[in-house]
């Protein structure tokens, strides 16, 4: 019985040290911003490589700033747009999983 505590408080505080906060998720946006512009433009230049990384991060930041965390310790969800019509996130572990997609999201991240 307490080696199966042991194991439940272990779990516990790993999910708690690793709840990932707004700026984990806004490069998370920033990574999958630029995914997506590789996907649309197979044929990547120099020149292109640089206008993805000046256009992701002002991308994020907007995108973040639409965002709302809720924080409950051991895990967070990020709620992009507005309610009923918002993209989902649940972040746990440094990872972030798309619970709903928004179909009224004019930015299509594909994720």
């Amino acid at each position: 019985m307490k080696r199966n505590l042991f194991f439940i408080v272990i779990i516990l505080a790993g999910l708690a040290l690793t709840n990932p906060d707004m700026t984990e998720f806004q490069d998370f946006l920033q990574k999958q911003i630029e995914k997506k512009m590789d996907s649309e433009n197979e044929a990547s230049e120099e020149g292109e490589n640089s206008l993805k990384g000046i256009l992701s991060r002002p991308l994020s930041w907007i995108l973040k700033e639409s965002c709302e965390r809720k924080n409950y310790v051991f895990f967070s969800t990020y709620e992009i747009g507005e309610e009923g019509e918002s993209a989902l996130y649940l972040g746990l572990f440094d990872r972030f999983v798309r619970l709903r997609k928004s179909d009224n999201l004019n930015v299509d991240l594909n994720i």
